[in-house]
């Protein structure tokens, strides 16, 4: 457990220098999208939509991935499911909101829901080694500190990709529109 702790510090140091860079990608290409149209639009109201824009990349909600185990051990805060299971996580997020390229609905051949949670390249590195060191761990996915999914990392990661299924269609869409503040 020790290692997880001192990963745990080093992500925490990773995750701050991240977020001070301003990473965050979902509201930038909003952003980008808004200004392209909008080439054509009077400066006054080109200048209303931009406040109306940085209001709203204020109110985006934290999305945090924490890391997690069955076993209970020192640093780790508890957390219980209705059905009397429990795992264990770090408080301090592996990976964030300025970790993610893309959060998008889909489906699988078979039609279940799924989130698949695309990370940039900083995130994507993040993740290969998160899941190469812990095999079996499991990554808590919060959004605005409320619980949402515990995810199982069976495999090491490489893609910067993960897919997280969801009972059905309106929770993962529903999911997808709170990260990006279309709640």
């Amino acid at each position: 457990m020790r290692s997880i702790t001192r990963f745990s510090k080093v992500s925490s140091i990773v995750l701050a220098l991240a977020f001070l860079a301003g990473c965050q990608q979902l509201a930038l290409k909003r952003q980008q999208n808004a200004a392209a149209k909008d080439a054509g639009t009077p400066p006054a109201v080109q200048q209303a939509a931009q406040g109306q824009a940085a209001n709203n990349q204020q109110q985006l909600l934290p999305v945090d991935f924490r890391l997690a185990q069955e076993q209970q051990d020192k640093g780790l805060q508890e957390l219980k499911f209705q059905d009397g299971t429990k795992v264990w996580y770090l408080p301090d997020p592996v990976l964030s909101r300025a970790d993610l390229a893309t959060a998008e609905p889909r489906r699988t051949k078979d039609g279940r829901p799924f989130v698949r949670f695309t990370f940039n390249q900083v995130g994507a590195q993040k993740l290969a080694s998160i899941s190469d060191r812990f095999p079996g761990k499991y990554l808590v996915l919060t959004l605005g500190n409320s619980l949402v999914s515990v995810y199982q990392m069976q495999k090491p990661i490489t893609n910067g990709i993960l897919d997280i299924g969801f009972a059905n269609d309106q929770e993962a869409i529903s999911i997808v529109n709170r990260i990006a503040g279309q709640s």
